[in-house]
């Protein structure tokens, strides 16, 4: 009798899994996993035998090509402190959360050693967690606001003493663990998740310093991803899932719950939603137009930003 009872339920069971992974589940699993994807052997060998190591830069999560003159800017961590402390893969060790995180420079048409063409950008007037002046960076987004005159199509920039550099905006997604503001002390990330924030710097093009413009934290900004800037004072960011942390986060795998924010003088706010784990973005070629990867999905999803009422049309 139990099992004339328990086949029609099996049987409805099945049906709803199978309806869901036709829905939700087969697009996350195969784009996720990589299932269909192909590894050239013979390519991973040869990059692996020009690679050189460099410590410092272990753990780079997101670069920025100045392509008039190859300065790369990078924005680096530590693989250590990743196994613990990386809000967006769920590792919320804050008490072993990196403590070394910069924004490094390279030189990569110059002469000389790797490392003698490498620098790393301090800080300056940026106070961090309690007065540390730490960074917990997770990507680079970099404004270019040019000098005149600038080179022309096809010509190579000369920096010579007549040069004046361009300056540069850096906007950097700051993982900043949680913090008792009474206390000091930390808060528990697993139950709380990360304070995470987008920090703006200003420098020019080569040096050796940045200086800090403005803290970007609302409560929109809860799980960013990527920035893309719009001027010195507004950008574009991806929350890759709905909430910090809980078993709505973890449905986010499965659901179409990230978003797009915009911030701008007047405050920050959600611009695009219903995002199946949007894992970035970067602006088009054209105007206005930029580009966002909705990985569970499998798709690559092109919007418009219109500067009038400050909305975003896919």
């Amino acid at each position: 009798m139990a099992s004339n009872v328990l086949t029609p339920i099996l049987g409805v069971f099945l049906l709803v899994l199978a309806v869901l992974y036709q829905t939700h589940f087969s697009t996350s699993i195969w784009a996720f996993a990589g299932l269909g994807r192909s590894l050239d052997l013979n390519l991973t060998s040869r990059a692996a035998s020009q690679c050189q190591s460099y410590p410092e830069l272990g753990a780079c999560e997101d670069g920025w090509m100045h392509e008039d003159s190859g300065l790369l800017y990078l924005a680096c961590s530590s693989i250590e402190g990743r196994r613990n402390w990386l809000p967006t893969m769920d590792r919320l060790n804050a008490a072993k959360r990196p403590t070394t995180d910069a924004v490094y420079v390279v030189d990569t048409r110059g002469s000389g050693s790797f490392a003698s063409r490498v620098n790393k950008i301090q800080p300056t007037n940026f106070d961090g967690i309690n007065g540390d002046a730490t960074l917990n960076l997770h990507g680079i987004a970099v404004l270019e606001v040019a000098s005149k005159p600038t080179p022309s199509e096809g010509d190579d920039l000369v920096m010579d003493a007549s040069y004046t550099p361009p300056t540069l905006y850096l906007y950097l997604n700051n993982h900043r663990p949680p913090m008792d503001p009474s206390t000091g002390k930390l808060l528990n990330a697993a139950k709380v998740g990360a304070n995470s924030t987008v920090e703006i710097f200003k420098t020019t093009l080569g040096d050796k310093k940045m200086e800090h413009v403005r803290t970007y934290t609302s409560e929109h900004i809860h799980t960013p991803n990527r920035v893309a800037p719009i001027s010195p004072d507004s950008f574009l960011w991806t929350n890759d899932h709905a909430v910090k942390v809980g078993l709505r986060r973890l449905m986010s795998y499965v659901s179409n719950d990230g978003s797009v924010g915009y911030c701008g003088p007047s405050g920050c706010k959600i611009v695009a939603d219903k995002l199946g784990y949007p894992n970035g973005i970067v602006a088009s070629a054209k105007p206005n137009q930029f580009w966002v990867p909705a990985m569970r999905e499998g798709k690559m999803k092109l919007f418009e930003w219109q500067p009038k009422d400050q909305s975003l049309v896919l």
